[in-house]
């Protein structure tokens, strides 16, 4: 959502994923670096277990993440191995890795 201008962006897909099985969809669009940063705002990021970038301008979303902490939190949930990965989301996906 943060790289569009849509008046609600977002909601279609949130809807979708909600319809999948997700019990805990949010939906995330700082307007500022600051606000990306906020204490609040990293709390849910780490608490986050997947992210999901919708299409449109990935550089306009990219510029307002760019040099922020909020960015390095996606980052390092990205370099999470297989089986970091298998023990963070089985539970969500009812998935026992054997």
């Amino acid at each position: 959502p943060i790289s569009t201008s849509q008046k609600d962006p977002g909601q279609a897909m949130a809807a979708f994923i909600r319809d999948q099985g997700a019990k805990n969809v949010r939906i995330w669009i700082p307007k500022s670096k600051e606000e990306a940063d906020k204490d609040s705002s990293l709390s849910e990021l780490k608490a986050a277990r997947g992210f999901y970038f919708s299409g449109g301008d990935q550089t306009r979303g990219m510029g307002l993440l760019r040099g922020t902490k909020a960015l390095e939190v996606i980052r390092e949930a990205h370099r999470k191995t297989l089986a970091e990965m298998e023990r963070w989301l089985g539970p969500w996906l009812n998935y026992s890795p054997s």
